[in-house]
């Protein structure tokens, strides 16, 4: 009976449950100081990822996406920088070649500075959007469109959605001129 007593507690006092302490729940793989660089066939950087931390989430022995926080994405052509976003938090869609950002997201290319808590950018086509307020700063110029953006880079075409205000600011002039 001590025995069986014994047994009994031995086979109920096994370590504790490791829990989980991540971020995303249902991922495969949780990475710490994450980094991913593409290349093009002919060798040249294409782009270069890195997050503080990333979740790998996969489907059928696949990767599906990637939830990265902490996210740097810098885009590529011929060499030259072409296009950075910096964000909170960022879901990369491989299927679609698409990111979903979110928290403070930053881009910016030489043409433009763009500022949201919101923003997809379509990597394939460049197009950058959002429904969500955004800042726009581009050659001295600042739009805060109230409705959102749509950029696309490859055209360089832009549509500000719901404008409130412009500033516009010339050398030597501190101050700068305000439409409401």
């Amino acid at each position: 009976m001590r025995r069986l007593l014994l047994i009994l507690c031995l086979c109920t006092c096994g370590k504790p449950q490791a829990e989980d302490s991540g971020l995303e729940k249902g991922a495969s793989i949780r990475l710490k100081d994450f980094s991913r660089k593409s290349f093009t066939i002919d060798g040249s950087e294409e782009w270069d990822l890195t997050a503080g931390e990333a979740y790998v989430f996969r489907k059928a022995d696949a990767e599906s996406k990637i939830v990265a926080y902490n996210l740097d994405f810098q885009q590529f052509d011929g060499g030259k920088k072409t296009g950075r976003v910096k964000a909170e938090r960022g879901e990369i869609d491989y299927k679609n070649k698409v990111l979903h950002l979110s928290g403070k997201v930053s881009f910016v290319d030489p043409e433009r500075s763009v500022s949201s808590e919101k923003l997809t950018y379509q990597m394939e086509t460049k197009i950058l959007e959002s429904d969500a307020s955004v800042l726009l700063v581009e050659s001295g110029t600042t739009t805060h469109c109230r409705r959102g953006i749509t950029v696309n880079r490859e055209t360089n075409v832009q549509v500000c959605r719901a404008p409130a205000v412009v500033r516009i600011t010339r050398s030597g002039d501190s101050k700068g001129l305000e439409d409401l």
